[in-house]
């Protein structure tokens, strides 16, 4: 009857082997959400996946350098943005696309 001994100490780590194939193509992902909107005096003009426009004549919630009388537009779409990018920009709504005068402050709420 043999009994093993010990274990020893762990060996050289060989070498590196060959790459190995490509696997094969994943399904494909969902496609990106188009969400936008061009708002006018708080109405919408056009949009994709907007669900109501608002306007309110101040400021509520965090503001930056909001100005006393500018109107605070809420765009609210039809699904949760809380984990997207925000912004918005000035210019015309007649314009295809509105010019980039000017980007204001924006919050994000769900």
């Amino acid at each position: 009857m043999s009994t093993a001994g010990p274990q020893g100490p762990q060996g050289v780590q060989g070498v590196k082997g060959d790459k190995g194939d490509t696997g094969d193509q994943g399904p494909q992902g969902e496609p990106a959400a188009k969400l936008w909107a061009v708002v006018q005096g708080g109405t919408l003009m056009r949009g994709s996946g907007v669900a109501s426009v608002s306007v309110a004549d101040r400021c509520t919630g965090a503001c930056g350098d909001y100005v006393a009388g500018t109107p605070t537009y809420k765009v609210k779409f039809d699904r949760d943005v809380s984990a997207c990018a925000y912004l918005a920009t000035t210019g015309s709504a007649n314009e295809t696309p509105a010019r980039n005068e000017d980007q204001r402050n924006l919050t994000g709420s769900v």
